[in-house]
């Protein structure tokens, strides 16, 4: 399995939002963005057509997605790649 995110690199904002809430104690905020950034999770898009994996069941997700850094940097992927966060 290989499902990302539809949204593209305009993720990026809203997980830096994400991570300033989380910084300032602001944890309701937080899962509230969090949960803005899930509705982009293609896994649960696919699921909940019923087309595939219709009985698949996952725990809570309550961590952010995964995504890579171009290497030694804190820049996120400037290959021609450009991929976007998954969980």
């Amino acid at each position: 399995m290989n499902f990302r995110l539809n949204i593209g690199n305009d993720v990026r904002g809203l997980l830096k939002n994400y991570e300033f809430l989380k910084s300032m104690d602001q944890h309701d905020k937080a899962a509230e963005a969090l949960k803005a950034i899930l509705e982009y999770d293609q896994l649960k898009s696919v699921k909940n057509t019923d087309l595939i994996l219709k009985d698949y069941t996952e725990g809570p997700i309550n961590f952010l997605p995964t995504y890579k850094f171009d290497i030694g940097t804190n820049n996120y992927d400037t290959s021609k790649k450009q991929r976007v966060p998954a969980w």
